[in-house]
């Protein structure tokens, strides 16, 4: 597969501050986020008096309304909670410096996400996290949540509610990309439009981190790092313990059914179809494309076909033959119920066993992202462990003790939400495991992080910077800790829908005004490194643009309040002698649409009154 124009992943290890030396750092920001209230620092407070700085006149100019306090909700109870928490005050510290008042929102994870989801206009301003589903490595799939008919009151994923018919055309033509070389310009075109409108701004890139104990592992995670959705720590590692097994952690909830299929947690269907099953092609763990049971593939007829041929003398863990003929049953029943499992897509496919090697998707349109997204997701299943997908698949639940896959691992052994133990199957084609594999369930990562001290655990992944620092202060004999950069960010997305963040010039002062080194220092323990460039797509993504093709949203990553107010000021925004932020006397503070619709016709030429995409040209 093609790759991007920045190669690989940087993996960082180094600790730069202390986090409780850190937290001081923050100032009054953080005392007003942890004693429940808005916090006042530098001039964005209602007590002071200011001349304006360098964008504001002391208030001789003519002022539009004031701009409001600005809701900041951020998630609880996530994985990455104690990263906004960390980040929040700075943010606030920032943005007040350019005269608006943040009140942090601590919010439940679900209910941030029907917010932004349903566009209740709670928050200007989002905070959000994305994690590193493989799926994700195809481009279409992040950018569909940029499309226009996903933006508003009607529960899809567009976060930021952006509509600009101009990207929803770029992005129609990924999808319907007739070749890999069509599809990267379309891509690059889309996030070309995106990024110049600051519908994203990433603080800097997730980071994958994990520890294993090389007294009982050995690995080599590559830029896919210490994290469950790398199936390559399990494909290719070695227990160096006594019991010669490889004991890793892993969620409650992502082992709560063997029929994962039904799980929406991609690190479910990573362990499904890479360990006791495998896929036709795979990503490995430097995101590059490989074939593992299909021995080559093509596209034809514009895109609209893609064929495979299977190597020779594959079999599932029974010694049965694995054919087209499989190949074709398994989509037909994970595909076929796009409406049961969270996952799969129903794009009126057909798939044809042509012979029994050879088996062809095809159609109607163009859809060469079957290649980068579909195939990679899903493991060949044996049809008689799984008969019971054709009557009820959303029940179904195969037998452990009879399971027969197609992967390198065969299951030896399995308890719902507690345990999935695994052994090598000797005859597989690309991958030959020497160990075993038991992968222990947690409620939490902190008792994860327990059992990793106390050498129960040899391998932990998806850990968050405090529980890393814990596991470094405990200094567990044979304990290495890793750090990669994902090739996906912790964004802020604006909402694009109402004042003050639908205008431009707002989006562009509050990115260039926020400290994103010392978020790096604070919530990522200088982990990471701030990525000032308005793309969903970090450096290790293969479809990252050129930077040439991106906008950067901060030319200073220590934050510049004078750049940004100057940015306001040039727009006819303005300052009171309190020093808060006023619209400019002309603005139209009207929404793009109301409250609980969607896009119209009337502004948006490409949707229709039913809030479908329709073209540009229609």
């Amino acid at each position: 597969m093609p790759q991007g124009s920045d190669s690989g992943a940087d993996s960082v290890t180094s600790r730069k501050i202390n986090r409780r030396d850190a937290l001081r750092l923050v100032g009054a920001g953080s005392v007003g986020l942890l004693a429940g209230c808005p916090g006042s620092t530098g001039g964005g407070g209602d007590g002071g008096s200011s001349d304006g700085g360098s964008g504001g006149d002391g208030g001789s100019q003519e002022l539009g309304e004031r701009v409001p306090a600005m809701t900041l909700s951020f998630f609880t109870g996530h994985s990455a909670s104690p990263f906004m928490e960390d980040a929040v005050p700075i943010l606030q510290n920032s943005w007040e410096q350019i005269g608006v008042t943040v009140e942090p929102k601590p919010t439940d994870v679900s209910e941030v996400i029907n917010e932004v989801w349903s566009d209740q206009r709670v928050s200007p301003v989002q905070i959000w996290s994305h994690g590193a589903d493989p799926a994700r490595l195809d481009s279409q799939t992040m950018l569909r949540r940029f499309k226009i008919d996903y933006a508003g009151a009607n529960g899809q994923p567009n976060v930021p509610n952006y509509a600009s018919c101009e990207a929803s055309d770029y992005i129609t033509q990924v999808t319907e990309a007739p070749d890999e070389e069509t599809k990267r310009e379309a891509t690059n075109n889309a996030l070309e439009r995106i990024s110049e409108d600051l519908a994203i701004m990433p603080m800097m890139p997730a980071t994958l981190q994990g520890a294993y104990n090389s007294n009982q592992v050995n690995l080599s995670p590559g830029s896919a790092g210490l994290a469950t959705t790398n199936p390559f720590l399990y494909l290719t590692g070695e227990a160096t313990n006594d019991d010669n097994t490889i004991v890793a952690n892993h969620s409650t909830s992502a082992l709560a059914r063997l029929n994962m299929l039904t799980i929406g947690d991609p690190r479910a269907s990573v362990v499904f179809s890479n360990t006791f099953h495998s896929p036709l092609l795979q990503y490995n763990q430097e995101y590059e494309l490989e074939n593992v049971l299909a021995s080559g593939y093509e596209t034809g007829d514009g895109g609209r076909t893609a064929t495979f041929t299977l190597r020779d003398d594959i079999t599932f863990h029974n010694g049965d033959p694995i054919t087209a003929e499989d190949v074709k049953w398994s989509f037909d029943n994970i595909l076929g119920n796009a409406d049961v499992f969270p996952y799969p897509e129903d794009l009126g496919q057909e798939i044809t066993a042509l012979d029994e090697r050879t088996v062809e998707f095809s159609y109607d349109e163009p859809y060469v992202s079957v290649l980068t997204k579909t195939i990679p997701r899903w493991g060949i299943l044996h049809r008689d462990t799984w008969s019971g997908l054709e009557s009820n698949p959303g029940d179904f639940e195969p037998d452990p003790n009879t399971f027969i896959g197609s992967g390198p691992y065969e299951i030896r052994d399995y308890s719902a939400s507690e345990f999935l133990s695994l052994t090598p199957y000797g005859d597989h084609p690309v991958f030959d495991p020497q160990s075993d594999l038991f992968f222990q369930a947690f409620q939490n990562a902190q008792t994860a992080v327990e059992a990793f001290i106390n050498e129960e655990v040899g391998l932990i992944t998806d850990l968050a910077a405090g529980n890393i620092s814990r596991i470094e202060d405990a200094d567990t004999s044979g304990s290495e800790v890793s750090v990669t950069l994902s090739f996906v960010p912790d964004p802020l997305y604006p909402q694009m829908s109402f004042a003050p963040s639908k205008f431009r010039e707002f989006r562009a002062a509050i990115g260039a005004s926020t400290n994103l080194d010392e978020i790096n220092d604070i919530a990522r323990f200088g982990a990471s490194e701030p990525d000032p460039y308005a793309t969903p797509f970090m450096k290790p993504h293969p479809y990252r643009p050129p930077n040439e093709r991106l906008t950067r949203y901060s030319e200073d990553t220590s934050g510049d309040a004078d750049a940004a107010r100057q940015l306001l000021a040039d727009a006819g925004w303005g300052w009171d002698n309190q020093d808060r932020l006023h619209y400019p006397p002309d603005a139209d503070l009207s929404p793009l649409w109301p409250e609980g619709e969607e896009p119209g016709p009337d502004s948006f030429p490409c949707i229709n009154s039913d809030g479908e995409y329709v073209g540009e040209s229609a």
